[in-house]
């Protein structure tokens, strides 16, 4: 369970630096950045915490 969990941080922390890079270029209308990729990166974000709170029997808000 304990590698499943790192797993799952792992997957969020990638996610959000994506998504935080992302959201950089959108500021600075930057070429290299959608509104679709950073949708991308968000719904990832939204699934790994669903998954982790199902996995922990946690609230996906706490």
């Amino acid at each position: 369970m304990n590698r499943e969990i790192d797993d799952l941080l792992q997957r969020a922390l990638d996610s959000s630096a994506k998504a935080s890079s992302l959201i950089r270029k959108l500021a600075t209308s930057s070429p290299h950045a959608s509104l679709e990729a950073l949708e991308k990166h968000v719904a990832a974000l939204q699934a790994v915490r669903n998954e982790f709170a199902y996995r922990t029997g946690r609230s996906a808000l706490e």
